[in-house]
C-alpha cells in the first residue's frame, strides 16, 4: 500500500470532497490522502492506526497530527462517515485489480538509492534554473523526486530528511526548494516540466524494481 494516497486515486475517488470542508486548503488535501492510506491499511489488514503507520513507515506523531488535524477540520459537519465511505470503494476497487504494485517493497529497496548525475543532468536538460538548484542541492531534489513518485510517499519522509534531523546540516533550504514542486500554484515553467520528467523517470524505475523484486535496478540502459 502507498504512503500517500496517490493523486490519481485521490482525484477519482475524493472529487469535490474538500469543497465541503471548512477552511479546507492544500494541507487538507496532504492530510487526506495519508489519512486515506492509513485508513485502507486499517481496512485491509487490521489492528490499530498506529498499526497501519508502522506498516506505511510513517513516523507515528505525523499520523496522529494528521487525524487530529481532520478531526478538527471535519468538526460537526458529519464528513468522517463520508470520507470512510470513499475509503472503503477504493479499497473494493484495488480488491478488484488484478495486480496491484507492492509499494512496501518499493519503500524497502529505495532508502538509500540516490540519482545518478548523469540522470539528473539528462533530466535538467535545458532547464533555467538547472544550475542553481544543483550547485545548491546536487542531485538531491531530483532523488527526492523520484523517490516519492516512484515509491508515492509524501516527500518529507525521505528517509535522509529523517537523517539531517540528527545532523548539524540545516534541512530547510532543501525542504522550502522540494515544497516548491508540491505547491499547486507552482505548477508551471521549469517545475512543472522537471516533475514531469522526473516522474517519468520515476515510473519507468518503479516498473523495474517490481521487476527485480530484491534490490534497486541498475541505472544502466
Amino acid at each position: 500500500m502507498p504512503s500517500h494516497l496517490p493523486e490519481t486515486w485521490y482525484s477519482e475517488h475524493f472529487g469535490d470532497f474538500t469543497d465541503h470542508v471548512p477552511g479546507a486548503g492544500s494541507y487538507t488535501v496532504r492530510h487526506l490522502r495519508r489519512a486515506a492510506s492509513l485508513k485502507l491499511v486499517e481496512m485491509t489488514a487490521g489492528g490499530s492506526w498506529r498499526d497501519s503507520a508502522r506498516a506505511l513507515e510513517i513516523p507515528e506523531s505525523q499520523a496522529l497530527s494528521t487525524l487530529r488535524k481532520l478531526r478538527r477540520q471535519f468538526g460537526a459537519a458529519d464528513l468522517w462517515p463520508r470520507f470512510e465511505g470513499i475509503v472503503e470503494r477504493i479499497a473494493c476497487h484495488l480488491d478488484e485489480l488484478p495486480q496491484q504494485t507492492n509499494y512496501a517493497n518499493r519503500r524497502r529497496v529505495m532508502p538509500n538509492w540516490v540519482l545518478s548525475q548523469g540522470d539528473w543532468e539528462s533530466a535538467c536538460f535545458g532547464l533555467r534554473q538547472a544550475d542553481r538548484l544543483t550547485s545548491r542541492h546536487g542531485t538531491a531534489i531530483g532523488t527526492v523526486l523520484v523517490w516519492a513518485e516512484a515509491t508515492q510517499a509524501d516527500h518529507l519522509l525521505w528517509p535522509s530528511l529523517t537523517d539531517l534531523r540528527t545532523s548539524s546540516t540545516d534541512r530547510r533550504p532543501l525542504i522550502d526548494e522540494l515544497s516548491g514542486f508540491f505547491r499547486p500554484s507552482n505548477q508551471r515553467g521549469y517545475r512543472l516540466e522537471l516533475r514531469l520528467r522526473l516522474q517519468r523517470y520515476a515510473q519507468d524505475f518503479g516498473a523495474r524494481i517490481d521487476a527485480t523484486n530484491d534490490h534497486p535496478p541498475s541505472e544502466e540502459g
